[in-house]
């Protein structure tokens, strides 16, 4: 694991010792000290579990000193914000890092480590993985992190819904400071009807299935065989590729995506993105939904006109007609819950409005799944690349001449 993927982790972990501290102030210090813990048990670094060490008496310390404020449920929006932006920092160190990796790897062996996270980058090259590993039990040692990543990622929906697009994704943020800029130059809202809306929420879901064909074409074999072909080990340098040199229509694609993202909020995860509708599949079969309380609802309670939940839903969900909300493109934001005004009448909750779920709660559950589980895998040796490093540098050297 590269120096931004532990100083990440640090960070995540920090923020999860915070939110425990901020709720529970006795047990602020267990997720840095469980951290510390299992790095220790798995023979890390001394840097790595003395560096959660530290943060755990840290937290015993603050917890003696000083009981912080936990976050308001009315400041949902500012701590989803604030995760967003934190892992939008995350993954800007690491792309800055891979960038010095690539260029060192012009020159030959580099020392600067290439972070496995840009793995999630490659969801083509993680179906076929998957695939080989379910059909002919092959784990391909090249882009490990891919396939881990897009089973946590489905593993984390099945919890929170769509709450990784939500709280986690750097394009998400980046979309919404995109929209939040425009809309500070021209403030129209700008809706497609719902004509045309339905067959732009397909697109994603066409994209996905284009995937899904196209890996399932290989079959278990055939996934086998590319896995070991020289495409796939440098499947991570003709990505980078792409995007360090792009053709004139790649160019184009980015620009019009960016317009896209700027116009309609939360446009590439509605329409786009072929994550978000793995993501929308998975979360489809969460016991957690955003319930309405009919019996504390000002609507039926009081027969007051009231529609604040619905208007504060980015992605349009008419929350206040709903009992439970199914849709698709709930991304367990909680913009509705923290809209409400009154406590406990739209909660994120199990079927019979059990178990509210909090911010913190869900913010944790994220943690667990996209942070702990990855480093107890690279722990395990499963998540670091096992390509050599002069491999790499004659791939680079040689990818315009590499086939599928």
């Amino acid at each position: 694991m590269t120096i931004t993927e532990l100083l990440s982790l640090a960070l995540f972990a920090a923020v999860g010792a915070w939110l425990l501290l901020s709720r529970w102030p006795k047990m602020g210090w267990l997720p840095a000290a469980t951290l510390a813990l299992t790095a220790w048990v798995l023979s890390l670094a001394p840097l790595v579990w003395g560096a959660f060490l530290l943060l755990a008496a840290l937290m015993v310390l603050t917890s003696a000193l000083v009981t912080l404020p936990p976050p308001a449920l009315k400041r949902v929006d500012q701590w989803r914000g604030y995760a967003q932006g934190a892992c939008a920092l995350s993954f800007g160190a690491i792309a800055c890092q891979y960038a010095l990796h690539v260029m060192q790897l012009w020159d030959g062996v580099p020392w600067i480590a290439r972070p496995d996270l840009v793995d999630g980058f490659l969801p083509i090259a993680a179906g076929i993985q998957l695939q080989a590993w379910l059909v002919e039990g092959y784990w391909d040692s090249h882009h490990p992190a891919g396939v881990i990543l897009l089973l946590l990622t489905l593993l984390a929906s099945l919890g929170v819904k769509r709450a990784f697009c939500g709280w986690v994704c750097p394009l998400g943020w980046l979309g919404e400071r995109l929209y939040q800029l425009r809309r500070s130059l021209w403030p129209a809202r700008l809706t497609p009807p719902p004509w045309l809306d339905w067959p732009l929420r397909s697109i994603k879901y066409l994209l996905l299935g284009s995937i899904v064909a196209l890996v399932l074409s290989l079959g278990g074999k055939g996934s086998v065989g590319f896995l070991q072909g020289q495409y796939h080990q440098a499947a991570d340098l003709k990505m980078w590729t792409l995007f360090a040199s792009p053709t004139l229509v790649t160019a184009l694609c980015v620009v019009l995506v960016v317009v896209i993202m700027a116009l309609r909020r939360g446009a590439l995860c509605r329409y786009l993105c072929p994550y978000g509708a793995w993501l929308a599949i998975g979360g489809l079969l969460s016991p957690f939904k955003v319930r309405r309380n009919p019996q504390r609802c000002l609507k039926e309670a009081r027969g007051m006109a009231c529609d604040k939940c619905t208007r504060a839903c980015p992605a349009g969900i008419p929350v206040d007609r709903r009992g439970t909300v199914h849709s698709d493109e709930c991304n367990s934001c909680q913009r509705c819950v923290s809209a409400c005004p009154v406590k406990g009448a739209v909660t994120s909750c199990l079927p019979g409005h059990r178990l509210p779920l909090s911010p913190q709660a869900l913010a944790l559950w994220l943690m667990v799944v996209m942070l702990v589980l990855p480093f107890l895998l690279h722990g395990a040796g499963m998540w670091q690349s096992g390509t050599d490093p002069e491999l790499r540098t004659l791939l680079l050297n040689n990818l315009n001449f590499l086939g599928h």
